[in-house]
């Protein structure tokens, strides 16, 4: 394999467990509230730590990209990722996973856009957006290690255990990170005052280009909350599954998602991006807006509905691609890392939010399908905000 190769796939690999991290606790929500006392409020926030901490170090990290290349600082946040994965496993208050939960967040943040950033910088035009579409259904593996073999091994070892062996894997990451993803600037850029860096980043909104592509960021993730926080929950309160069914639900989900994963690069080829995007984001409102009509009507038309709200989000590097056309390369890690940061965000407020809203629908004395029918209303809503003004987004 030639070194380039070699990168991507270890960029992949690592990216393969940023997408385990990112939905591990929707298999285990139950026994996971049970044993640490939370409450919806509280588990919603335990889901989004996660995303807000991803959020924060998007810019730091696309800043740490422009000066030092992909693999140094993807390597160095891993090895937080394989303290925290301990720290989680172990964690006797709700504060010390809320802590792990976070340092989780700052471990997979550089992992994502590592692919981005070396793919953009590595590869012709013509390849990236197919190699990171490729590289990125591969690395949805994780979301499928997360399901099923998770659900499993809850019910047979605990999900103390379970989490703590998934810092064996986050130690595999960093050594394969070290071993091949040497990317460092031959010529590094200047060093800025911390100020001017950081203005370099407001300046990228000078551009009418990138304002559309804003609220499509923040709200693309309003779907995946039910595969990364919130399927579990609602498959426990409305249709009572069990640890192993809740996980064999979520590897359905995941195939399906997977599927939909691979098939963006042939879908790419002969349709535009944009248009392929735009398709998505009107089928998750649809099938939002349906089962939040008939939340309880079927589990595998629930199943279905899950998977189709978690597949939205393979719009990413789609839109990623379209963002990456508008910013120069001396400042593309930081200009991703803005536009990232918007995305994650989003994740974190909307799992967040969740939380509130199934809270409130307890306070008042709905049902809990009445309640999470609320939670896929809410996600078709944030999908129909970011689609609107996406449409007059640059092709």
């Amino acid at each position: 394999m030639t070194p380039t190769t070699k990168a991507l796939v270890a960029l992949t690999g690592a990216y393969t467990l940023s997408q385990f991290f990112r939905s591990y606790i929707a298999v285990i929500a139950p026994e996971l509230s049970r044993d640490l006392d939370l409450g919806p409020s509280g588990f919603g926030w335990l889901s989004s730590v996660f995303f807000l901490s991803f959020a924060v170090a998007q810019i730091p990290v696309g800043i740490a990209f422009d000066r030092y290349g992909v693999g140094r600082p993807s390597m160095i946040l891993m090895i937080v990722g394989i303290f925290s994965a301990l720290l989680f496993a172990a964690a006797p208050h709700p504060a010390f996973s809320m802590i792990a939960q976070s340092g989780l967040g700052f471990a997979c943040a550089p992992l994502y856009m590592g692919l981005i950033y070396y793919a953009a910088r590595h590869l012709h035009d013509h390849r990236y957006v197919q190699v990171i579409s490729m590289v990125g259904a591969v690395g949805s593996v994780g979301a499928l290690l997360a399901a099923t073999p998770l659900g499993w091994a809850t019910e047979v070892i605990g999900w103390r255990i379970s989490v703590g062996l998934s810092a064996l894997l986050a130690l595999a990451a960093a050594l394969s990170l070290y071993r091949w993803v040497d990317d460092r600037p031959v010529t590094p850029p200047p060093r800025q005052p911390l100020g001017t860096t950081l203005w370099s980043c407001v300046t990228l909104f000078r551009q009418p280009g990138i304002w559309p592509l804003v609220p499509v960021c923040f709200t693309m993730a309003a779907g995946s909350a039910f595969r990364n926080a919130w399927g579990g929950p609602y498959l426990a309160a409305v249709y009572e599954l069990d640890p192993v069914a809740r996980g064999q639900a979520m590897s359905v989900v995941s195939v399906l998602g997977l599927i939909a994963a691979f098939s963006l690069a042939p879908l790419v080829k002969r349709w535009r991006p944009k248009h392929v995007a735009v398709s998505w984001l009107i089928a998750g409102v649809v099938g939002g807006t349906f089962h939040a009509i008939v939340p309880a009507a079927n589990l595998g038309l629930s199943i279905f509905v899950i998977a189709l709200l978690f597949s939205v989000a393979n719009i990413h590097p789609l839109v990623m691609s379209q963002g990456k056309e508008l910013i120069s390369p001396e400042v593309r890690g930081r200009g991703l890392g803005v536009l990232n940061t918007f995305v994650f965000l989003g994740s974190a407020l909307i799992s967040a939010g969740f939380g509130w809203i199934i809270r409130a629908a307890q306070d008042y004395g709905l049902s809990d399908a009445a309640g999470y029918g609320w939670l896929f209303f809410t996600s078709a809503f944030l999908l129909f905000v970011g689609l609107v003004p996406y449409l007059r987004s640059r092709s």
